[in-house]
């Protein structure tokens, strides 16, 4: 049969609609059955739980109800549960229309009307879920369905009703939804810093959020590692790098963990993951799960049945978007508008993208980075000009320091430091054009660190800046090398090399101004 110009594959069934699936189970597309004599047909899979809410339709026992239940089952069968699920909420609209369930009341035949209903009560950015209702208008005319006309899906197939809106946090910048502004990452990437050194957040939050700005991947991807896909890499005794499998994250696929994507962690990411997975090892141990280790593991198992008991102690998509979420709040990084950072995966996603972009990446970079098997979604983040290099004086900064995160600590003398009374562990800053070598603070380390000293040691929490030290000729320092990279014509990703830095500095300044203000 041919609708439109679209020939469609008929399947040989009776006249009338027969919902009578075999022992009340439907055979998914990875060979697996589930109930479906039940008010919610529940599958369970290696992300989360999904189900189909018949209590969501409204429409009466008949030929139309037994029609829509064909071909979600059909969906079922071969697409991924994701994709059945939501062609099925998707369509609600047009189901539950006044011209659909007048149709089904009569009964009689469908009109184009309800089409146009579910039309007018979706707002603009919803109108990409009109792609279901057809998609289910021609599947039913293709089964010769009663109360399906050929010429209402002729009509259906002549619409263009285009796609989901896509990239309009990204192209907005939206502070709320978009991706994180470069000091917003900073902030956020020195806080894990500071967390790892003061042993202060839990590795499997730690690991986390490095992975997600890492690689940029999908939750649902990282609730499915395993401890089998860190992969530490070594030269003699010294690390390397470390491999890290991530599952892809594909409709086609029949089941999970069929392909991966191989990327690779920095030593430091890579140490945080090998303490996870000897972590794991000390609280779960081998006969804790005899099918599968997760890379992050769940505190109690969960029931997930229907072929799925190897994903027992996996965490679900949504837990690990929360176990982000609850580690970024622990660190409590605030954003441009001065508010907690909100965060999810997707956020950190857009990040990473963002940032490969204001680096120079391809598109074919970005979008191999991101899993994206073309270059149709990448667009929206070359889209957006971020080449612009904002011109910083003293007073700008001090501006920026009231972002910046406070890392260091502030002491009212040396005296009073940890390591106050070692000499050797006193800062300098050293000015050499302007004859300047000043003590400004105290490191409270007790072992040599790879911080780049003095300037560095803002962003640890183990610094002790001195109330009385010279920071403002630190910060006038840092300034005058921007200008003179900036006047230079330097690349913007040079020019803005240090401005994290620049932050943290007028921050202490900040602090102690404020300091000294309370105490008077």
């Amino acid at each position: 049969m041919t609708v439109g110009s679209t020939a469609i594959l008929i399947e040989p069934v009776a006249d009338a609609i027969a919902w009578s699936p075999v022992g009340g189970q439907i055979m998914l597309r990875d060979g697996r059955m589930i109930n479906a004599t039940e008010p919610e047909w529940v599958i369970h899979t290696a992300r989360n739980r999904l189900a189909v809410l018949w209590r969501h339709l409204f429409v009466p026992e008949g030929d139309l109800l037994n029609s829509i239940r064909r071909w979600v089952a059909h969906n079922l069968r071969t697409k991924s549960p994701d994709a059945a699920v939501a062609g099925f909420s998707q369509a609600l609209p047009f189901f539950n229309s006044t011209a659909f369930l007048c149709a089904a009341y009569a009964p009689e035949t469908v009109p184009y009307l309800a089409f146009s209903e579910a039309q007018a009560v979706l707002a603009n950015h919803q109108r990409w879920q009109l792609h279901y209702a057809r998609d289910y208008y021609r599947w039913c005319v293709a089964q010769r369905f009663p109360f399906f006309d050929p010429d209402v899906a002729r009509k259906l197939d002549g619409i263009v009703i285009g796609g989901n809106s896509k990239g309009a946090a990204v192209r907005s910048a939206d502070p709320e939804k978009g991706p994180l502004d470069a000091m917003e990452v900073a902030s956020l990437a020195l806080a894990l810093r500071a967390a790892r050194i003061e042993g202060t957040m839990p590795l499997d939050e730690q690991a986390a959020v490095w992975l997600c700005l890492a690689f940029g991947a999908n939750a649902s991807q990282y609730a499915m590692m395993r401890e089998e896909d860190v992969a530490p890499q070594f030269v003699g005794d010294q690390l390397a790098t470390t491999l890290v499998q991530v599952p892809r994250h594909k409709k086609l696929h029949v089941g999970p963990r069929t392909e991966f994507q191989t990327r690779k962690a920095n030593r430091f990411v890579g140490r945080i993951l090998q303490d996870l997975v000897a972590e794991n090892n000390e609280l779960h141990k081998p006969n804790d799960a005899d099918v599968a280790r997760p890379l992050f593991w769940r505190r109690d198992p969960l029931d997930r049945g229907n072929g799925m008991e190897q994903w027992l102690w996996h965490l679900q998509g949504f837990e690990f978007t929360k176990l982000v979420q609850r580690a970024v709040k622990r660190l409590r990084v605030h954003s441009r508008t001065g508010s907690p950072l909100r965060i999810n995966t997707r956020r950190l996603r857009y990040s990473l993208a963002t940032r490969m972009v204001q680096e120079g990446a391809s598109k074919w970079a970005v979008a191999v980075a991101l899993d994206h098997t073309d270059l149709q979604n990448v667009g929206t983040y070359f889209d957006v000009d971020d080449g612009v290099v904002e011109h910083i004086n003293a007073a700008m900064a001090m501006e920026l320091g009231k972002r910046a995160q406070a890392f260091a600590k502030i002491v009212e003398r040396e005296d009073r430091a940890v390591n106050g009374d070692t000499k050797a562990s006193r800062r300098y800053f050293g000015n050499r054009s302007k004859d300047i070598f000043e003590p400004i603070g105290t490191c409270g380390h007790n072992h040599v660190c790879n911080v780049v000293a003095p300037i560095g040691c803002y962003i640890c929490p183990k610094f002790q800046a001195w109330m009385d030290a010279p920071h403002d000729l630190v910060l006038d320092h840092l300034v005058e090398q921007r200008t003179r990279r900036e006047e230079l014509g330097m690349d913007p990703r040079m020019v803005k090399l240090e401005d994290e830095l620049i932050a943290a500095v007028a921050g202490v300044i900040t602090r102690i101004t404020g300091m000294r203000e309370m105490a008077t």
